[in-house]
């Protein structure tokens, strides 16, 4: 009952890894509402490495119907997705088609963080976003592709002359 106790375990949890420890993790994200419950969730669920590992929490985030444990996946799959960016990448590009703009914008990080190339042209289709933020954060996730195809250049470009400073930059 105590969270600052599910806290030690979530972490100690992804300390130890292991498939069942992270689907433990997941099923602790789907209704974690306490703030110390949550930050000890995505610290321990952050510690993935392996691809089982990270398979299990790109599953529960397809899976999550809540906003709040999808964006709790998602803040820690950001980190472990890194080193099996192969399997988080297509959840990130599947994340963008939220209607929550807090949960695109994760999904965004997500795909700048494993710059996984099946993201790059749902990436430059963002650049046409009616939200400034969501077009400047793709904008910045492109700088993490080594390559973008040129035809997409002349947009881009035209995004330094825009009106927000925040795309510009």
């Amino acid at each position: 009952a105590n969270n600052m106790v599910k806290r030690a375990a979530a972490l100690a949890c992804g300390q130890y890894g292991g498939i069942d420890a992270f689907e433990a993790l997941t099923k602790q994200a789907a209704d974690a509402g306490a703030p110390e419950l949550r930050a000890g969730l995505r610290r321990g669920m952050k510690l993935a490495k392996s691809a089982e590992e990270v398979e299990v929490l790109t599953e529960a985030m397809r899976k999550a119907r809540k906003p709040a444990a999808k964006g709790l996946l998602a803040q820690a799959l950001i980190v472990a997705g890194v080193h099996q960016g192969a399997i988080a990448g297509p959840a990130f590009v599947l994340l963008l088609e939220e209607e929550d703009a807090g949960l695109r914008q994760l999904a965004i990080r997500g795909i700048e963080a494993t710059a996984h190339e099946a993201a790059l042209l749902p990436l430059i289709e963002l650049l046409e976003h009616e939200d400034l933020l969501i077009r400047a954060d793709a904008v910045r996730a492109l700088g993490s592709f080594p390559v973008v195809p040129s035809e997409y250049s002349g947009q881009i470009i035209a995004l330094c002359s825009a009106s927000d400073a925040a795309v510009r930059i």
